[in-house]
């Protein structure tokens, strides 16, 4: 399930197919590796070592949820183009993931933070707040 194809559906399907459950206040900005297993929050810094969640969503921030077996995933948006090299890979491909639809990127995924080669360290913070990361192939 490390980047499931899930065009359409909405971030509540993919909660509940990763039976998670929002951070409780005692549990908002500590890092996702000291979080217990399957919760869910909200952060500026995916796929980064040691990554706080909160619970409330700020503009374009990204999900991410720790699923009951430990393993982080990160809800993001591709565009038709990304979800073909996804779909397609046979090594490592380079996608743009953003936080929220924009412009083409319209196709809701869930990202295996394991999958992760190589990313800049910080998203854009222009044009929908992208991140450019390689991701090995599942």
């Amino acid at each position: 399930m490390s980047s499931t194809k899930t065009k359409r559906q909405t971030r509540e399907d993919l909660r509940n197919a990763h039976q998670v459950r929002i951070i409780t206040d005692s549990e908002e900005g500590v890092a996702t590796k000291h979080l217990s297993n399957g919760v869910y929050g909200f952060t500026y810094a995916p796929a980064q070592d040691g990554v706080p969640l909160f619970q409330k969503p700020a503009t374009q921030s990204y999900e991410v949820h720790k699923l009951r077996d430990g393993s982080e995933h990160m809800l993001c948006y591709v565009s038709d183009a990304d979800q073909a090299k996804l779909d397609s890979a046979t090594d490592a491909v380079e996608v743009t993931l953003y936080p929220d639809e924009y412009k083409d990127a319209v196709n809701l995924i869930s990202v295996g933070v394991s999958r992760v080669a190589s990313h800049k360290f910080a998203t854009s913070r222009i044009d929908g707040n992208y991140l450019k990361i390689l991701l090995n192939k599942e």
